[in-house]
């Protein structure tokens, strides 16, 4: 059995004072109580620590080279204790963040200067999947803090909303008949993941074809190089979008989504985790803003332009009976919860 450290406590103490009597009274125990716990040291480690006489005790040879090493061990385990409480107390090792790419494109590098500065002690590790993947990965102590657009809810997750940002359709710059709504041949470029919950039943566009990818980053460039009309928040078009990249009107905008900060609340109840979380919410806050100024800029220019140039006529767009066509099949797409609930498997058909 391993001696604990309160016995290498006791028997320092008494190869300090060569007297169990005086040892006792510094450690505020009874002399019986020191005596047996040195008797069960010796037991426990085999050899014989103190020779005892009428006088006090004196230390054996393996007494004298245990005393030196107890009192290492002892001082390597306060620095050990010392060591766990300030990891308790202050930010220090390493945490894991993760976050759908685009977020790690455009909001967390600002965030993360600020982090490192706050918090001179802190390592990071940043992971990168789907907002559902991160999400799992919180809740099951793969990834400590999720950066994510609209988490899922979960007993074990608190989440703390950063902000909001409006998704819309974005085109290219060109004329290009992939990115034109009434030409009967434009193109959608979306992640599925966001295309569920963006289609409004009142205003459709008729879509001759359909490219889906699983990265806004993608999308994106896909719709600068005039692939297609892509679903993009506007933070994201922003940020990594070109030159050669406009909403395509603001009057179909049909959904906002909340970027959140996520994390597990046992696993970061202790003081430094707490003070983690708010300086990474406080710093993204600061790093994303409020979400009113990036894409208001922009949609004010686009007003400007569509004025000037009449590119998008908005009320014919709006009175468009709308499907989805793909290969010469049109499937019209109905407002109601049983067409709504068909969509996603009728379009995985096209």
């Amino acid at each position: 059995m391993l001696p604990s450290a309160t016995a290498l406590k006791y028997f320092v103490a008494v190869a300090e004072t060569l007297n169990v009597r005086r040892a006792a009274e510094q450690l505020r125990i009874a002399q019986p109580s020191l005596s047996i716990a040195i008797q069960r040291l010796e037991e426990a480690i085999g050899v014989s620590l103190l020779v005892r006489y009428k006088g006090g005790v004196r230390l054996t040879r393996a007494g004298e080279h245990f005393a030196t090493k107890a009192r290492a061990l002892l001082a390597e385990w306060e620095r050990v204790c010392s060591e766990a409480a300030k990891h308790e107390t202050e930010v220090r090792g390493r945490y894991v963040i993760g976050c759908p790419l685009e977020l790690g494109l455009t909001a967390v590098p600002e965030s993360l200067a600020k982090l490192l500065r706050i918090h001179p002690d802190l390592q990071v590790g940043l992971v990168h999947d789907t907002p559902v993947r991160v999400t799992e990965d919180v809740v099951n102590f793969k990834v400590d803090f999720g950066i994510v657009p609209e988490p899922m809810r979960h007993p074990d997750l608190v989440i703390k909303r950063i902000c909001s940002d409006e998704i819309r359709m974005w085109v290219g710059d060109g004329n290009h008949p992939t990115q034109d709504p009434q030409s009967g041949q434009a193109v959608l470029v979306y992640d599925p993941a966001v295309f569920w919950r963006f289609v409004d039943a009142k205003r459709k566009i008729t879509f001759r074809r359909i490219i889906t990818a699983t990265n806004f980053a993608l999308v994106a460039r896909l719709v600068a190089a005039g692939a297609g009309i892509g679903i993009l928040p506007n933070r994201v078009a922003v940020a990594l979008g070109t030159a050669g990249m406009r909403p395509l009107s603001q009057d179909l905008t049909s959904l906002s989504h909340d970027i959140c900060l996520i994390y597990r609340s046992d696993a970061q109840r202790s003081p430094a985790g707490r003070r983690l979380a708010r300086d990474i919410e406080k710093t993204l806050r600061e790093a994303i803003g409020s979400g009113a100024g990036l894409g208001s800029d922009l949609m004010a220019s686009e007003s400007e332009r569509r004025q000037s140039s009449q590119h998008v006529n908005a009320q014919a767009v709006g009175q468009e009976s709308v499907g989805v066509k793909a290969g010469g099949r049109f499937q019209h797409l109905q407002s109601g919860a049983t067409e709504w609930n068909r969509l996603p498997a009728e379009v995985a058909n096209l």
